[in-house]
Parts: structure tokens; C-alpha cells; sequence
């Protein structure tokens, strides 16, 4: 029943990361996977809150003292998620949720497990030790599996930025692939040495035949991924799984300076001979190699930028605002801006600040604090063999067995360098952001967190291990479980109508702050234009001029006063970047024609219908010059027909009236509003 159990558990965890690790390539394939990520991204608030709830569950379960950085984090991210929320997805912050979730969700179900057979192993049977058939060997080497499907099945991504010779797996980005192959070599190089050949000599001929076959298994696995990982041509993924390695070689006490500082000088000498050397005829898999051509400049740029971010703004932007902060106020590099999203660190520190950014560091360099090596006596590679005849020795004696923790230790240490490889990759490529990196990151990171059981000295846990051996179930039950995640439930349906009600003010807030800029900009272009507002056209996209007024939008006509074009944008609008129109109908009433409202001939100012809210869904998504020439786009069919989607924020709208005021009305008010020259009348 155990074994069934323990089975369920793996598969049901392998199929939600494997849900995760293909997400590009699932809604790519599925309308029905497509039109699900949109929906979770229309409920952005609720998913976070669940998410929350998720993670602040299997941390109540499985917490210990260093997990208070983690806490840290998450509060942080939620903190910013609230009160900078302006109505576009968020999806960096579900990702970070879904990541954490995920991996402590993994660590509940795996480790908590294996830790406590690992110490009954110690102490009382060894034959309890972590085996094959384990839950988390089994996770472990399925992880490894799905990440080799994936070595050679590449999808179409001919609309990809990155199209071209570099592989991309089922991943629309190659560093994102190249990422996660560089920690699938590492992990599976890392099971490798836990399974040596030497651990199972006096095992059952059958149970080694079984681990000859597992080993086969991981050898060709981590061939095939080191295919993948070289052909990706990324960077900072090479980078990453040689750090992964060498973590891993520093691990088992065979690392000697001696053979790296060769290395190291190779590379260094190659970037050299490669500085600025490859002009733009040359093979695209040696300008890869050249540090000095504008893709690796801009993130250098990027990465100067985001510490003065960080300096001027300590406690962060708030979500999603960090690239259009650099763009408008730090004069990136051009089509340099995006560069910033390649540094997981300094977009951590810039969106969340210096606390979120110190307690991510802190937490991850606690999961890998430990004092104990594998020392050559305890690893995989340690003497196994018995000695040799001639040497006082007899030939019968049994050959050493590796303790039983050192197995548990091996996992451990080869999922710390998985994630490992991830971390360094993130200064370069940017990962810990998206759905699929985030996953294999956080899930290896948990699996391989080094615990205080684990990194305190022998003595301690041979004193301690009586206490150590307590039941599993002895912790929570299921329902004193079931009673806290009730509690939070019911906390949360209290709190998120206020908190909802309190977002959608701010949004409206926001809105009328736009609407307000909006109308400074269009009365300051009228003072310059002879009492002229600017003119409305046909459907004007962004750049373009009308081919009948010959003008650009009206939008674009103020832009040199608003000097902003995330003024035209509602926060609550997700579906187009021009939220607002151009109150023009009186124009149209006495000249039948595109034409200018004249502010000399407005007689009531304050009534006088300048501008307001309107999501229009149709074909004109696009465009930058909506108006009220002919359709309606005040309180729907009480004034007129036709009309447009007015209702934005709260079965309402915010409107901008002539002389500069800003209201929110909840439809069409006859004696407060008025959509021509001489007298208050609708807008018919």
C-alpha cells in the first residue's frame, strides 16, 4: 500500500511538472490550453491568492527556521502585487508563486519521506536505505526522461524572435532550452555518480542488474542533453552547467584547482581573440562567440542600469514596470531596453527591491549551506574494493559499503547542482520568470535544500537522532491540515471583497490621472493651434496618417505635451493600448465632417464632453484615434445608438470635461453632461 501510494505521488507530480515544462508548447498545439492561460490571466488576483494559499500550506507543514527568507520573498511579491497593481497581467508574479508552490509542494511529498528513512537507516535497519525503486530516485530520473523527450522534438516556432540554426526544443527561446538541458546534463551526471557501480556490489544479481540498467539509462540521457545544450549556442547555459559540475566534482572532495585554471585561461583567451573580431558577414555561430557585438553590450548596459534602479528605488517599482522605468528614465541602448529581462537578480531587486532581492539570496544560499562533504570515504567514488593479496590482507574480505545516508547525501547534492546550473544561468538569460525554468528550478532547489539535520556535525545527530525518529504522521494531521487551510479559505473570502473594491478604486484613480494629462495635453495643443482641439480622422493606427485629414490620431498630435504614451492606456483595459476618445461630436454636428472642436464656440466648459473611457473589441483595437463622430461612446443606449463598451470600471466610466475636471458617472446624466457647442444636449 505504501509502494502504491509513493508511486501515485511521483506520477501525479511528474504530470504537473510536465504540464509546466511544456506550457509554450501545449497552448501552441490546444485552443482549449490557450484559452485556459487566458482565462487564469483574466483572474489574475485569484490565482495569486490561491497560489498563496498553496505555498503558505506545504511551508506550515514542512517549515524550519531557514525558511524565513522564503517567507520574506513571498510576502514581498504579494505586497507589490496589491498595491502597484494596475490591471495588466502580472504574470511574473504568478510564475514566482507557482515556482515556490510547486517546489515545496515536491519537497512535501518526496523529502519528508526519504529524510525520515534515511535516519531510521542509520540507526536501526539499513536495509531501509534510499533505493531504486524510491519515490524520489523515481521523480528524480523522471524529470531527467522528460527533459530528454524534449532534446530532439523541435516545433515550428517560424514566428519566434530567435528563429533560426539554434535548437529550441518545445521552447519558443533557445537560452530557455539551453537552460534547461545544461541542468538536465548536470542532474543526470549527478544520479550517475549516486548509482555507481561500485555501491551495488553486493547487492541481489537482479537488483544490479537493475542499477546497470539505470545507469545505461542516465548515460545516454545525459549524452543527449549535452547535444541539446551545445546546440542551443547559449551562453550562460554553458556557463551555468560547467559551475553545476564543478559543484559537483567540489562535492565528492575531487576538486583540484590545478585542472581548472587551464580552462579557465582557454576561455578567457578565446572571448579575447573574439573581442569585437567577427564582422557581420561572418557564420552566426561565431558571432555567438563575439562578447563585443550589441546583444551582450546590452545586457551589460542593462545590468549598469538596474543597480542605479535599484539605488533610486529601494523598495522597487512594483511589478511589471521595471523595462518601461529603464526605458523612460535611464536612456538604455536602442531596442536595448528589453536586455533588463535577461537578469532574473536585478529584476527581482528592481521590481520587489533591496529586501526582495536579499531574501531570495539569502534563502538560496541557505539551501546550499553545508558542512559535510562527500569525502572520498563516503562517496560513490571511495574505496569499495577489498585490498589488495600481498598486503596483509585476505581476499575474502567483504567489500565496504557505502552508509546508507551517504545514498540520501548523493541525491541531494545532485539536485543543489541542477539548480545551481539554474542560478547561473539567470544572471545571463533570465529564467526564474518563466513557467517552465521557474518549475525545474524551484522543484530541484527544494529537493536538494540542505536541512540542519543535514549540515550539522556527526556528533549532534547521533545524540539527536532518537528525537530525530519520530513517525511522519506525528507532525499535522490531516485534520488539523484541513482546519488551517478552512481558516485561510475563510479569511480570504472575507478580505478579498475589500481588497477588490479597494484595487478597482485605485484603478479608477489611476484612470482619471490619465484622463486629467490627457486633457492639459489637449488644451495646451488648442492655446498652440487657435483655440483648435486635434483633430479626429478615420481608424488612425499608431504612425500612420489619415489618408483624408492627412493629420496623425489625435492621440499622437498631443504626445509632445503628454510626453507620455502610457497616459492612453486604462489600467483596466488588457486588450489595447488606446483607451480614451476624442469628444469631437460637436464638429461633426455643424460641419457633417472630420473637423476640429473649437473652444472659442464651447459654451458650457464644465459640461462639455471632451474625452472619457471606451474599450472598443472590434476591428478598431488597434486604433489611436477613437471618437464620437458617429457612434456613442457615453452611457450606452440611454443616449444614443450606436455606442461602444463604456462600462470600465465598476458599471461606469471616468469622463474628461473641457474646462479640465474629471468624473466618474455610472452612464449618461442629462443635466451634467452635453456633446454640442450652444446648449446641454445628448449625443444625438
Amino acid at each position: 500500500m505504501t509502494r502504491w501510494c509513493g508511486s501515485i505521488k511521483v506520477v501525479l507530480l511528474l504530470a504537473i511538472t510536465a504540464l509546466c515544462l511544456f506550457d509554450s508548447m501545449v497552448q501552441q498545439q490546444s485552443d482549449i490550453f490557450r484559452e485556459f492561460d487566458f482565462f487564469l490571466l483574466s483572474v489574475q488576483g485569484m490565482l495569486l491568492v490561491c497560489l498563496a494559499v498553496w505555498s503558505g500550506a506545504f511551508l506550515f507543514l514542512t517549515f524550519r527556521p531557514n525558511d524565513w527568507p522564503l517567507v520574506g520573498l513571498l510576502f514581498a511579491a504579494i505586497a507589490a502585487f496589491f498595491v502597484s497593481y494596475t490591471g495588466r497581467p502580472i504574470s511574473d508574479a504568478a510564475t514566482l508563486l507557482a515556482g515556490v508552490t510547486l517546489g515545496r509542494g515536491a519537497h512535501f511529498a518526496l523529502r519528508q519521506n526519504e529524510e525520515v528513512r534515511s535516519k531510521n537507516a542509520e540507526v536501526k535497519n539499513p536495509s531501509t536505505l534510499v533505493t531504486l525503486h524510491s519515490p524520489l530516485v523515481t521523480f528524480l530520473l523522471g524529470l531527467v526522461l522528460l527533459l530528454t523527450f524534449s532534446v530532439f522534438w523541435h516545433l515550428d516556432m517560424s514566428d519566434s524572435f530567435y528563429h533560426g540554426p539554434r535548437w529550441m526544443g518545445l521552447w519558443n527561446n533557445p537560452n530557455d532550452y539551453g537552460m534547461l538541458m545544461g541542468a538536465g546534463v548536470v542532474l543526470a551526471i549527478g544520479l550517475l555518480a549516486a548509482n555507481q557501480k561500485s555501491e551495488v556490489r553486493s547487492q541481489k544479481p537482479a537488483r544490479a542488474s537493475s542499477r546497470r540498467l539505470l545507469l545505461g539509462i542516465l548515460f545516454i540521457a545525459a549524452g543527449m542533453m549535452a547535444v541539446g545544450l551545445l546546440f542551443s549556442y547559449s551562453r550562460g547555459a554553458w556557463v551555468g552547467a560547467a559551475i553545476g559540475l564543478l559543484y559537483l566534482v567540489k562535492a565528492y572532495g575531487k576538486f583540484k584547482w590545478r585542472w581548472i585554471l587551464p580552462l579557465v585561461l582557454v576561455v578567457a583567451a578565446a572571448v579575447w581573440f573574439f573581442w569585437n573580431a567577427t564582422p557581420d558577414s561572418a557564420p552566426w555561430y561565431l558571432k555567438r562567440m563575439d562578447l563585443g557585438r550589441p546583444s551582450a553590450q546590452h545586457r551589460v548596459a542593462a545590468w549598469k542600469a538596474g543597480f542605479e534602479m535599484m539605488r533610486d528605488h529601494p523598495l522597487g517599482v512594483g511589478w511589471n514596470k521595471a523595462v518601461d522605468v529603464y526605458q523612460k528614465n535611464y536612456s538604455p541602448p536602442e531596442d536595448g531596453a528589453a536586455a533588463l529581462t535577461t537578469n532574473d537578480y536585478l529584476m527581482l531587486g528592481t521590481q520587489l527591491g533591496w529586501p526582495g532581492l536579499i531574501c531570495f539570496v539569502a534563502y538560496v544560499g541557505l539551501c546550499f549551506r553545508t558542512k559535510r562533504h562527500l569525502t572520498p570515504a563516503l562517496s560513490p567514488f571511495g574505496p569499495s574494493t577489498p585490498a589488495k593479496r600481498g598486503e596483509g590482507e585476505s581476499s575474502s574480505v567483504t567489500p565496504q559499503t557505502t552508509p546508507p545516508v551517504t545514498r540520501h547525501m548523493s541525491l541531494l547534492a545532485a539536485c543543489r547542482a541542477g539548480a545551481l546550473a539554474m542560478l547561473v544561468a539567470f544572471w545571463f538569460d533570465g529564467g526564474l520568470f518563466k513557467l517552465a525554468t521557474a518549475v525545474a528550478f524551484w522543484i530541484l532547489l527544494e529537493l536538494g535544500a540542505s536541512r540542519r539535520s543535514e549540515a550539522g556535525s556527526r556528533k549532534s545527530e547521533i545524540k539527536n537522532q532518537t528525537s530525530d525518529l519520530r513517525p511522519l504522521t506525528s507532525g499535522f494531521t490531516l485534520v488539523e491540515l484541513l482546519t488551517v487551510i478552512a481558516i485561510i479559505a475563510i479569511l480570504a473570502a472575507i478580505l478579498l471583497p475589500t481588497l477588490s473594491a479597494a484595487k478597482e478604486r485605485a484603478l479608477t484613480t489611476r484612470c482619471q490621472s490619465n484622463i486629467r494629462q490627457i486633457g492639459l495635453g489637449m488644451n495646451m495643443f488648442a492655446d498652440e493651434n487657435k483655440g483648435l482641439y486635434p483633430e479626429s480622422g478615420g481608424l488612425i493606427p499608431w504612425g500612420q496618417i489619415d489618408p483624408q485629414t492627412q493629420r496623425h490620431s489625435w492621440m499622437q498630435q498631443i504626445l509632445s505635451f503628454t510626453q507620455n504614451t502610457n497616459v492612453y492606456r486604462c489600467p483596466k483595459d488588457l486588450q489595447g493600448w488606446f483607451s480614451y476618445f476624442n469628444g469631437a461630436r460637436a464638429a461633426m454636428i455643424v460641419v457633417s465632417n472630420f473637423a476640429s472642436v473649437d473652444t472659442k464656440q464651447i459654451r458650457f466648459p464644465a459640461e462639455y464632453v471632451l474625452s472619457g473611457d471606451t474599450i472598443w473589441t472590434g476591428p478598431g483595437i488597434a486604433d489611436s484615434d477613437k471618437d464620437d463622430y458617429s457612434q456613442n461612446c457615453v452611457g450606452g443606449i440611454t443616449n444614443g445608438y450606436p455606442w461602444c463598451e463604456w462600462q470600465v470600471h465598476n458599471k461606469g466610466q471616468n469622463i474628461l470635461f473641457s474646462d479640465g475636471h474629471v468624473k466618474w458617472y455610472n452612464g449618461y446624466n442629462p443635466n451634467e453632461m452635453t456633446f454640442r457647442y450652444d446648449s446641454i444636449h445628448g449625443w444625438p
